[in-house]
């Protein structure tokens, strides 16, 4: 099941602007990040499907 904004299933969300493609060194593989409160990192094949929560690569608990 696909969202937007208007169909009331997330309660909140940003809007962003100015937006900029990062350079390919400064890029994160979808395989290095890590769902808030998950045990490892996403697969590679790994397609969002809605707003998420993410640890940043660098934090430590």
């Amino acid at each position: 099941m696909r969202s937007s904004f208007t169909d009331g299933a997330w309660v909140v969300f940003w809007e962003v602007e100015h937006l900029q493609e990062l350079h390919m060194e400064d890029r994160i593989r979808i395989a290095h990040i890590q769902g808030f409160g998950r045990r490892g990192p996403y697969k590679r094949n790994f397609a969002p499907e809605g707003p998420m929560l993410i640890e940043h690569p660098g934090a430590t608990r």
